[in-house]
């Protein structure tokens, strides 16, 4: 019965197909801004599905959602790298207001959100969590926030690419030869300091999303000529891996080799991403609306998953999939709204007083 929220997620996705894109047909958008809300919506919702297979068991399918996580997350890294450095590109000034655009937002919401997680692991768990063990279990690698990882890890990536913007301006080739390398050497130290895989397994990707709009209209050419070549080529490759991987571990990457077929997988899984939405434009309101709340999403899920005790009152894995996802999605609305507002500018005030009738306002100005 739980199986039934894979097919609701596929017929989602099916029916968010808005044309299919023929040869020589640039007039279809590709990972323009509007789609991209889509996409990340629906990333948002296979996120979601990944976590809550940790508490539900059931089903023919569903078992395998756990697997899925990592993969989501490769395109988010994906669709960063890919705009930040499209933004620069098309703007010079892009570095000037860079690091407040990206943190302010994200730094309001994780506070919040961190607030959040203190008072129900506290009140509701009695974990008797202070600010300094908070803190403490970031640098631990046991988050306070759940799944909060990838929050540490933007953060960083954001202030690197900054960095790079400042020294290497409009050399966008050099920019992404730094970056990777700099991926390279923070993977090998979180790595050397006894970090989960979760937090570098999916990080190349990004690297590949600015490589995706540097070089975006020669891609465009090759994904038009070479189409259903790159089908045969993409799919089965990802499949082959992504299979090797849920037979062969517990989730977990207990090798090199298991590592390996991981990071392989993520930039396949990225490629096939890339090269359907090239194909099948997506275009879908109830995506939009997660795409649009998706931050919010990501952060809060866990609260409602394992934190809060729903699952003592709901056995019924389904029931209990639909309450989560209802109660994830009306506190992420609800904080996206509240961030919104903080965010919103006040109208620009008209240098004539409104508060004056128009005759006057000539007189005076006679």
């Amino acid at each position: 019965m739980i199986d039934s929220l894979i097919i609701a997620y596929a017929i989602a996705l099916i029916f968010s197909i808005k044309a299919y894109r023929k040869r020589k047909d640039q007039a279809l958008p590709f990972l323009d801004l509007s789609s991209v809300r889509s996409h990340k919506g629906a990333l948002a919702i296979l996120i979601f599905l990944g976590h809550l297979r940790y508490v539900t068991d059931s089903g023919i399918v569903y078992p395998y959602m756990a697997y899925t996580g990592y993969l989501a997350v490769s395109v988010f890294f994906f669709i960063s790298g890919y705009g930040i450095l499209s933004k620069h590109m098309s703007d010079n000034t892009y570095s000037k207001d860079f690091l407040k655009k990206r943190y302010s937002r994200l730094c309001i919401v994780f506070i919040i959100v961190s607030a959040f997680y203190f008072a129900a692991r506290n009140i509701i768990r009695h974990e008797n969590i202070t600010l300094i063990k908070a803190f403490l279990m970031t640098i631990k690698d046991s988050s306070l926030v759940g799944n909060s990882w990838y929050i540490y890890d933007i953060w960083i990536f954001y202030f690197v690419f900054w960095l790079l913007m400042l020294f290497f301006k409009n050399r966008y080739s050099s920019i992404i030869l730094y970056f990777s390398v700099f991926l390279l050497t923070f993977a090998t130290l979180l790595i050397c300091f006894g970090y989960g895989f979760w937090w570098f397994v999916s990080i190349f990707n990004m690297a590949i999303g600015m490589l995706f709009a540097y070089c975006r209209d020669k891609i465009i050419r090759i994904y038009d000529r070479y189409r259903f070549i790159l089908i045969a080529l993409y799919a089965p490759l990802f499949v082959f891996l992504f299979v090797y991987y849920c037979k062969n571990t517990n989730g977990e990457a207990q090798s090199v080799l298991m590592l390996t077929v991981m990071i392989s997988s993520s930039i396949l899984f990225v490629l096939n991403y890339t090269l359907t939405v090239y194909l099948f434009p997506v275009k879908s309101r109830l995506l939009d609306f997660y795409g649009k709340i998706s931050l919010e999403f990501y952060l809060l899920q866990n609260l409602f998953i394992e934190i809060i005790p729903i699952r003592s009152f709901i056995s019924n894995d389904l029931l209990f999939s639909l309450c989560v996802l209802l109660l994830t999605t009306v506190a992420a609305y609800l904080l996206n709204a509240a961030v919104t507002c903080i965010f919103k500018r006040p109208p620009k005030r008209n240098h004539t007083s409104p508060h004056l009738p128009e005759d006057i306002l000539i007189r005076c100005k006679d």
